[in-house]
């Protein structure tokens, strides 16, 4: 869009360059730059330096035949900066969740070449938690079965409590809590895996459909 400056300001410029012309010659005078925003008040400022009234507003630069030559942006304000700082952040964290998806995406494909691979690996992964946590119930009834025969066993003829049957109270008591605690770890785990396993398979089917995988990588390309 061309802006022309107001003609008094052309007729001021007119006599510079008239006689900068005569006393060089044919050499073409430098190109004069203005500069021109609405201050505050809405008045109209033109300078050939950047006015102060000009600080914080939009600023366009003149070239001496009145075109503009450029725009110049207001500066920021600390809330726009704030603003677009935390959108930048946004459009990085975007960025990394669309790679780390891309590589997930071709880790399952390298890992699977079929459903039929995910859940026979997903049985082999649940089978050998399912065999720790059976391993750990017949570990805790041994361990109870102990510690009952020895609370049995554990007072004197007299009344009095073996010191020695005691101490062996106490570690089968401890024994028994960590190995509970192992087990509900295991089967918390077990479920951890059965849903690892079900995002994996849902994703892996998208990806095995015709176009999944061209999809994928586009969006790792994009990503990149």
């Amino acid at each position: 869009m061309k802006t022309l400056v107001p003609r008094l300001l052309l007729l001021a410029c007119l006599p510079l360059a008239a006689g900068s012309a005569s006393a060089a010659g044919p050499t073409p005078t430098p190109a004069r730059t203005v500069f021109s925003c609405q201050d505050d008040s809405g008045r109209t400022v033109f300078s050939d330096r950047m006015p102060a009234a000009c600080a914080h507003r939009p600023v366009r630069e003149l070239r001496s035949d009145g075109l503009v030559r450029r725009e110049i942006a207001p500066p920021l304000s600390p809330e726009q900066q704030r603003q677009r700082q935390g959108e930048e952040r946004e459009r990085a964290l975007a960025v990394q969740e669309r790679s780390r998806s891309a590589a997930r995406d071709r880790a399952l494909l390298d890992a699977y070449p079929d459903m039929d691979a995910l859940h026979a690996t997903r049985q082999r992964h649940l089978a050998d938690i399912d065999d720790e946590i059976a391993a750990s119930q017949r570990r805790l009834a041994e361990l109870r079965a102990e510690h009952g025969e020895m609370q049995g066993r554990a007072a004197a003829p007299d009344g009095r409590v073996v010191p020695a049957s005691n101490r062996r109270l106490a570690e089968l008591s401890a024994t028994i809590v960590a190995e509970e605690k192992h087990g509900a770890q295991r089967r918390v785990e077990r479920e951890r895996v059965q849903r690892r396993f079900d995002q994996d398979a849902e994703r892996l089917q998208a990806l095995l459909r015709p176009g999944g995988a061209a999809l994928s990588r586009a969006g790792g390309a994009t990503a990149r």
